[in-house]
Order: structure tokens, then sequence, then C-alpha cells
């Protein structure tokens, strides 16, 4: 046997020693942790001495291993067992793991100390500067001696709805019963005493805004008065600060409430180090109008992202946010387009939906909803007051009522028109062409090359002036359309008046094909007159 495999052999008889004792070292695991919250975060609270253990699974095989961050002045990692999660296999009378088969592995602990310890469990490979696969928390609270149930912030509260939160001080929680009143328990660790905790339903001085999440809508009254609860940890640097308006809003007062129980240490009692607070910040309204909380909790010193951002969208009414709703002046008449406003009396409108009719909501904080809708009616289509070879034309319409333009054209020549115009003040409801030629001896088809009249039936939608502009041109050509058409509608609440056109630059009043032969020498004469130069 030469040195180079006499060095393998030996490397692998230490291998296999190793994984021997790995196996055999203290393969009886402690209790589990009992956990509180997510998968990725778990809260449990312990007793000095007493012992316990994390199981995580894994697959060694594919480099990646867990490794624990903690106080080991706190936390003591005595020992580790491993189990296959794959049934064992036999080969060549060895029974065994099979290759690259994963593992759950067991890490036991004991708790050395009182206090508060985060264990961070990182999953990853230890040759890779990337984040890690898979990270885990556990915040651990380890009392000295059986610890007495107490009741959190949430008891003896009025609140708008169920607590979901500081149900507890200490000990651990009961599930939340009731409709307002609400009860929980919340029950001693290692013998100690449990306690009935309650909250009314209903308003306090500072009512609790009922918000989970990142953003939270809510609607109040001016002189209404509210709170909102922030948890963090300033051990942690980490602190809130608020940007309001404060035309609209007032800091009363804030006060701080520990999340651990009070601790005692040489004949003085105070919160325990390190452990994070509720804040209660207290505002009174003072005017109508809308305002926005931004909550951000971060470190001063960072100029990184927020650890968390929360959003309070806060809507002031002029009047008690607890009367009745009503339908507006939208309600119960009819028209031919959807409403666009004057939705609801009071209370907040809901979307518009439908074809026609057409139906919407009034709703109020507290209150049943009323049903509102507006009722269809057909739409006639009146021609506007421009033909001929005008460049411009000028017409006044009335909001909801239908209107129409006519344009001639041929479509066998590669022109066509194309209309341009706002669509929040006009809407195109069809077109409908018709040959300008007899129809053939079979009657059942245009003569082939045929030009066509189009009628564009179109809506008035909203009071304003509405621009549409009518070009004649091929698609596939750059030059300057062969005619151009300005169509300048005004729209108003109130009956139209006659329009009026342009034929260049003579304004006339009335279409040529309604005037008499007298009125048609004038526009000639002023034409003519026009294109000599001598006007």
């Amino acid at each position: 046997m030469n040195k180079n495999k006499f060095i393998i052999f030996i490397a692998c008889v230490g291998i296999i020693f190793s994984l021997i004792s790995f196996v055999s070292a203290d393969t009886i695991s402690n209790p589990p942790l009992v956990c509180s919250g997510t998968s990725d975060q778990c809260d449990a609270n312990v007793m000095v001495g007493d012992k316990f253990s994390i199981s995580l699974n894994a697959n060694p095989s594919t480099g990646y291993q867990w490794n624990f961050d903690f106080d080991k002045s706190m936390l003591q990692n005595s020992s580790s067992s491993w189990t296959s999660l794959c049934p064992s296999t036999t080969s060549g009378g060895i029974t065994g793991m099979a290759v690259g088969c994963g593992q759950m592995t067991t890490y036991n602990f004991t708790a050395l100390k009182e206090g508060t310890v985060k264990i961070i469990a990182t999953y990853s490979r230890s040759w890779e500067s990337n984040q890690p696969a898979q990270t885990k928390y556990y915040n651990i609270a380890i009392y000295n001696s059986s610890i007495d149930g107490v009741c959190g912030s949430s008891n003896n509260a009025s609140l708008y709805t169920a607590p979901t939160s500081n149900l507890c001080l200490s000990g651990t929680a009961s599930a939340v019963t009731g409709s307002g009143p609400w009860s929980w328990t919340c029950a001693g660790l290692s013998g100690g005493v449990s306690v009935s905790c309650s909250a009314q339903k209903g308003y306090s001085d500072y009512p609790a805004i009922p918000c989970s999440g990142s953003d939270c809508n809510m609607q109040f009254s001016p002189s209404d008065k509210f709170s909102i609860s922030l948890e963090g940890n300033a051990s942690t640097g980490y602190q809130w600060n608020l940007d309001y308006d404060t035309s609209y809003l007032q800091l009363d007062s804030s006060n701080s409430v520990s999340l651990c129980p009070s601790t005692t240490s040489g004949g003085i009692t105070g919160m325990m180090v390190g452990c994070g607070q509720k804040t209660i910040y207290n505002f009174s309204i003072l005017k109508a109008g809308k305002v926005t909380i931004t909550a951000i909790y971060s470190r001063t010193w960072e100029s990184t992202q927020p650890a968390q951002i929360k959003h309070y969208n806060i809507t002031i009414t002029s009047s008690d946010p607890l009367i009745s709703p009503s339908c507006g002046s939208s309600s119960k008449r009819s028209s031919s387009i959807a409403p666009i406003s004057d939705f609801c009396l009071s209370g907040t409108a809901s979307a518009v939906t439908g074809s026609g009719p057409w139906s919407w909501t009034c709703a109020v904080l507290g209150g049943s909803p009323v049903s509102c809708s507006t009722s269809k009616t057909s739409v006639s289509y009146e021609k506007l007051p421009c033909t001929g070879d005008f460049i411009s034309c000028d017409a006044k319409v009335k909001i909801g009522s239908g209107f129409s333009i006519v344009l001639d054209g041929n479509a066998t020549t590669g022109y066509q028109w194309s209309l341009d115009y706002d669509k929040t003040y006009v809407q195109l409801d069809s077109s409908n062409p018709t040959s300008l030629c007899p129809p053939t001896s079979n009657g059942a088809q245009m003569m082939d090359g045929c030009g066509q009249k189009t009628t564009y039936n179109f809506t008035a939608l909203k009071e304003g002036t509405a621009k549409i502009t009518a070009t004649y041109s091929r698609s596939w050509e750059s030059v300057q359309p062969v005619q151009t058409k300005h169509y300048n509608i005004a729209i108003s609440a109130s009956e139209p008046t006659v329009g009026s056109q342009k034929l260049g630059p003579i304004t006339i009043d009335k279409p040529l094909s309604e005037m008499n032969h007298e009125e048609l020498l004038k526009v000639l004469i002023s034409l003519i007159a026009v294109l000599s130069g001598r006007r």
C-alpha cells in the first residue's frame, strides 16, 4: 500500500467513526418547543432549566445545512440527532439510509437564565454568499418561576370589532368568544394562575381603529377621537415615525405598554430588558376632509427601506357618519347614458354597474346600504346643421342627447374618413353607410365603384366643448388629407340653439340645401369677393 492510498484509507476510517459517533450521540430528544405564530416565526415561553428541542428537515447531500445563531449565555445547545426521511435499504447484507436521502435533525437546548433570546436558524451552503434558502426565527422568553396569566391591553377596552391582538400580557390566550362583549382567558405557565379577560363593544374616549394588514380605511366626523396601536422593540434601534397633515389631526398623547410581564430583581420591579412595547397614539380630528397617517418602522441611521409601513386612510365627513344613507339626484330618473355624478345625497357610492338600467349603492359606516338606479331611455339622433363643402361647423347640443354627422366618400378609391375626438365628452354609438348610387338591376348589391354616405351617430356625455376632427385620406400615404372638417360641439344642460357653419371664410347660419335663390346668390357674391381679394 503506497503512501497516498494509506492517507485515503485513514481519512475514510475517520469519517466512518465520526458518523457513528454522530448517530449514537444522545439520541434521546428533549420535548419539542411549543410555538405560537407562523411557520417561520415561533414565539414560546420556557422556564429556567427547561429542556426543549427544535426539529428541522434538511438534505446534506445537496450541500445545504442548518446553522444556528443565538446568545449562548441564555441557551445551551446540548446535543443533536437525526432521523432519515426515507425508508432504510439493504445492500450486500448491510442495512442503511438511501444515498441522497433527506433527514430530520433534532437540536436539543437547555434554558440557562431568565430573559429573552432569539434563535435564528438559516439553511444555506457554506461556500455561497447569497441569501439563505430558508430562515426561521424562534423568540423565546425564559422565566425563573411559574407565571400567572395577565390580561393584555385589549382587556376592558371599548372596540369596534373583536380583539385579535394584545390579549395577554403574560400566559397563553384562549380563543375569543362572543359578539360584543368579547371574552377570553390567559392561562398561566408552569402552574401559574389563569385569569379571565373581556372587551366591550362601543366607543371609548379614543376608540381603537380596527385595522389588520398594511392599509386601513376608516370614516369619522369632526371632533371625533380615535387611537392607533403599533408594536415595536426600541432596544433593536427600530422606532415608529408618523407622518400626517396636522391641519386635519392632532396627536393628543402617546403611551407605551410592555409586551412582557414585569420582573423583580434586587427588590426592584420593572420591565424585562430587551422586551418589546406596544405604543398607543391618541388623536383628535380637527376638520372635514381626507387625511392619511403613514407609519414607518425603521432605524434612523439606516438608508435602506423601512422594515414596515402602515397606511391609515381616514375620511372625515362634515356630519355624523352614522346617519342614514340616501340616493342622490341621479337615482330614479331616466337617461340615455350612465350617470357620472350626484350618486348619493349622503353616504359613499359604490361602483356603477349595468349597461342600462344602471345600479349602485350608498353606504355609511355602521349602517345598511341603500340601492339606487337610473333607467335607460332610447336615443334619437338629430343631424347637425353642417352640409356641403364647409371647413368648420359650430353646434350646441344637450347632455344625453344624440346627434349625427354625415360624410360622403368612396372607399373603392382607398380614401376613408377618420374621426378624432375626446371620448370623455362624446360617445360614438354607431355608423351607417348608404350608397350614393341607385341599386343594381337585381336590387341586391351596391354598384361597383360607387360612393357612400356614412352617418355617424353620437351621444353627448358631459358639459363642455367637444371637438370632432374628420380627415379624408389614404392610410398608406403620408401627405396632407384631401379634406378636413372640424365640428365644435358645445354641450350644455339646457336645450341647444341653431348652429352655424363656415363655407371657407364665409359664415352661414343654415344648410345650403335650405336656402332660396336670393340667399344662394348672396353667398356666391360674398365668396367671389373673398377669392378676388376685394373683401
